[in-house]
């Protein structure tokens, strides 16, 4: 994978504003929406912190903060692009309004790394202590991108990389905790659903990391990608993350039920 952007058009080096990234970004705002209202819908008892259902309350409300905040970076792009103009790289120039919510989606990503990891271990029944690596490498994650955004003369084409490797990291972590435990206890509990939902969001991940670079040009330049232009590796990688957000919603709120666990009020 290489880790510097490519050319995408002219005045938008490798930045996608296209219709479908940007409503499938929306797209996964509204299904966060959806998905936190039915697991607050079936609180019964006491919230706890360390329980399934409050951890993916919180990482279905990052998940929806940050593709709602990169859903909201893109639009301005494509406002831009269709005015005639180029968007702005440094802060406080023209057309550099897309900065602030992609800011916002870079910090929040990072963290639903964190909380994807907790979900599962917690899922998986694993003490609370287990989730405090992952906490302390997506907050690790944020603060980095969080400065190289900011603060350094390349954060426009180096934002995300570490996000995305760590969201991949993560996603495999989960992916492989468990399949281990679906090894060992069968499909049971929601076990097989949650694992579903993991697998999906790891493809994801090595879906829009791995494409070829003409997946990232326009025009003559874009033969020999898999992915058309009108619905690229952007699109398809937001579409998988709704299937797992799903599918991981849907496998956690069984697990709870299974084991007689209060959901949070």
């Amino acid at each position: 994978m290489d880790s510097t952007r490519r050319l995408y058009t002219p005045g938008f080096e490798d930045w996608d504003y296209g219709w479908a990234g940007i409503i499938t970004d929306y797209l996964i705002l509204v299904t966060c929406v959806v998905l936190a209202s039915i697991t607050l819908s079936r609180s019964k008892g006491p919230r706890l912190w360390w329980s399934i259902t409050s951890q993916l309350l919180v990482f279905l409300v990052l998940n929806g903060i940050a593709y709602g905040g990169g859903g909201s970076a893109h639009h301005l792009l494509n406002t831009y692009h269709s005015d005639g103009g180029v968007m702005g790289k440094a802060w406080g120039a023209k057309n550099s309004g897309w900065m602030y919510p992609w800011l916002v989606a870079m910090i929040f990503s990072s963290l639903t790394g964190a909380f994807a990891l907790s979900t599962i271990c917690a899922f998986s029944s694993y003490p609370s202590w287990s989730g405090i690596p992952g906490y302390v490498i997506g907050g690790s994650v944020a603060v980095m991108e969080a400065y190289i955004f900011i603060a350094t003369d390349t954060g426009v084409e180096v934002t995300g990389t570490a996000n995305g490797l760590w969201g991949m990291g993560s996603a495999a972590i989960g992916t492989a905790v468990l399949a281990v435990g679906l090894c060992q206890r069968g499909p049971s509990g929601g076990l097989a659903m949650a694992l579903g939902g993991m697998t999906s969001l790891l493809l994801g991940f090595l879906v829009v990391l791995s494409v070829p670079g003409s997946c990232r040009k326009v025009g003559d330049e874009h033969e020999g990608c898999p992915f058309p232009e009108i619905f690229n590796q952007n699109a398809v990688f937001h579409v998988l993350i709704i299937i797992s957000l799903i599918l991981v919603t849907l496998g956690a709120l069984q697990k709870a039920e299974a084991d007689d666990i209060k959901l949070p009020q």
